[in-house]
């Protein structure tokens, strides 16, 4: 009965970790996200996330990197942003790695950071400060040259697949903004 009990206790303190998550969803032959809106933000963001086993695709359809959040500073994403950006490595595997997808100037850095599994939640964390993106997850961090500071038309980037590939399925993502 001890037993039952604990496990019980157990599954009521998982299911509460995880019940602050906002899903959110891309639909099949789509890249944005059903949720995308246009939102002023700051350029701190920090997050706990995690990947369903819905983000899961054959990586031959889209080598690309996917955005999961972030920020961009100007109208368009690809003059000045620092996102969080994700791509399955394998659907056998149940594996993604997650990086740092950076505009400067027009010029696109990408940095694969770590690896996760389905429904594996991690850190993550992008900002500017004293002329640098900085883009954490879980314990790694890492640093990109940026002198322009981020302005008033600061906005929140959503989730988003693909390169050139749209969603090959319904797809399914689960973040919480910290504070």
């Amino acid at each position: 009965m001890k037993t039952v009990m604990t496990t019980i206790l157990a599954l009521f303190i998982f299911m509460g970790a995880y019940a602050q998550y906002t899903e959110y969803t891309i639909q099949e032959g789509r890249h944005e996200c059903d949720q995308s809106r246009f939102k002023l933000t700051g350029s701190d963001m920090t997050i706990l996330a995690y990947l369903p086993s819905t983000a899961l695709y054959n990586p031959k359809i889209d080598a690309g990197w996917s955005k999961l959040w972030g920020f961009s500073s100007t109208l368009d994403n690809h003059t000045h942003s620092c996102r969080i950006a994700w791509r399955c490595l394998s659907e056998e595997e149940r594996k993604f790695v997650v990086g740092a997808y950076i505009y400067v100037n027009k010029e696109r850095y990408i940095k694969p950071m770590d690896t996760v599994f389905v429904d594996e939640q991690f850190y993550a964390k992008t900002w500017w400060e004293a002329g640098k993106y900085g883009v954490k997850i879980n314990d790694r961090v890492l640093y990109f040259e940026q002198p322009k500071k981020p302005g008033w038309l600061t906005h929140q980037q959503y989730p988003y697949f693909g390169g050139k590939a749209t969603a090959p399925h319904k797809m399914k993502f689960y973040i919480q903004p910290m504070k």
